[in-house]
C-alpha cells in the first residue's frame, strides 16, 4: 500500500493486486477485539467504576462496533473509493476516512494480540507458534503493516 498523492483533502493509494483482498479480509474480521476488554477501569480492588457505568460503557462500544461493521461493508462495496488499476486498486480516503480505518485496523492488530494471549519476550511471555497461533500471527503482522502505511501517509501530508 503506498500512498499516491494527497490532493483536495484526499488520500489516494496504490494497492498491489494482492493487498486489496488482503485489507478486505482484515476489515471483514473486525471487531476483534472483545467487548468485555474494554472497562472504565482496570482496578479490581475497590476502586473500580460500578457495575451500571461498565453496562453503560458496554452498550456504547456495541453501538459503536455496529456503526463501525456498517463503514466497513460500505467501504468494501464503495466502487468510487476502490477502483481496479493496472497494478492493483486504488484506495481513496478522506483524512476522517484514514483515521477511522487506523482504528479498525488497530482493533484487528490488538484483538489478535489478545488472542494470541498479550505476548511480550521483554516480559517473558511467549506464544507457541501453532496452525492455531499463526492467523492470528499473521492478522497481528498484516493489521500492522496497512497501519504502518496509514500513518506514513499522515506524517508525510504533515
Amino acid at each position: 500500500m503506498e500512498l499516491v498523492k494527497v490532493a483536495a483533502g484526499k488520500y489516494v493509494f496504490q494497492l498491489g493486486k494482492l493487498e486489496w483482498p488482503v485489507l478486505g479480509r482484515l476489515l471483514e474480521l473486525y471487531p476483534v477485539v472483545p467487548t468485555s476488554h474494554h472497562r472504565l477501569s482496570r482496578n479490581e480492588a475497590g476502586g473500580g467504576a460500578r457495575p451500571a457505568d461498565d453496562a453503560l460503557l458496554q452498550e456504547a462500544m456495541a453501538e459503536h462496533r455496529r456503526q463501525n461493521q456498517q463503514r466497513v461493508g460500505l467501504l468494501l462495496r464503495n466502487h468510487y473509493r476502490v477502483t481496479p488499476h493496472a497494478a492493483g486498486h486504488r484506495l481513496v480516503l478522506t483524512r476522517e476516512d484514514l483515521e477511522w480505518l487506523l482504528q479498525v485496523l488497530n482493533d484487528v492488530r490488538i484483538g489478535s494480540w489478545l488472542k494470541l494471549g498479550c505476548p511480550d519476550p521483554d516480559q517473558g511471555r511467549a506464544f507457541a507458534l501453532n496452525q492455531t497461533s499463526i492467523p492470528y500471527l499473521v492478522t497481528m503482522d498484516q493489521a500492522g503493516r496497512f497501519e504502518g502505511a496509514l500513518l506514513a501517509a499522515l506524517e508525510e501530508d504533515g
